[in-house]
């Protein structure tokens, strides 16, 4: 039975971000012993705001419904498809994916989601989630433009997947 874990707030945001940049200006970048440490630190002890676990259905129904002749890779691939959309249809929407999906498309198709109010404290939690880059050498503003994209990107993602479902 998969489970659905949604946070309100990814912790390792910046730092995802960071890393995106860092990969982009040297194609070979590698993330440090102590990289990968901070980002689990990061991760287990910072404030994700409302956390939701979902339980979705159990996945028997759809493995029994695969041809048994179907070969492993096919099998394979639907059980994965299949974890993946329990996963994404029970995941929990936030303010936040909405806001970052219509500010990545410049639409407002979902501004019945948020309010003003909200739109205010994700501009303000992710320009202080920025902030703490503050270890990259000749950080220009397009580099900052690129990181906020990037944090964006990985908030409206959630909203992405639940839409191809």
């Amino acid at each position: 039975m998969p489970v659905a874990i949604s946070y309100e707030y990814d912790p390792n945001d910046y730092l995802k971000a960071r890393e995106f940049l860092l990969r982009k200006r040297d194609p070979e970048f590698k993330k440090s012993q102590r990289d990968d440490l901070f980002s689990m630190e990061t991760g287990l002890l910072q404030q994700k705001g409302h956390v939701h676990l979902s339980l979705t259905e159990p996945m028997n129904p759809h493995i029994d419904a695969i041809a048994p002749d179907a070969d492993k890779a096919t099998i394979v691939s639907q059980v994965c498809s299949d974890i993946d959309n329990a996963i994404h249809s029970h995941y929990k929407l936030y303010p936040i994916n909405y806001i970052a999906y219509d500010q990545l498309t410049g639409e407002s198709r979902f501004k019945d989601r948020y309010t003003a109010s909200d739109m205010e404290k994700v501009e303000t939690y992710i320009g202080s989630q920025l902030a703490k880059v503050d270890d990259v050498k000749d950080l220009t503003a397009s580099d900052m433009d690129y990181m906020r994209k990037m944090v964006l990107t990985m908030y409206a993602n959630p909203l992405r997947n639940k839409l191809k479902i």
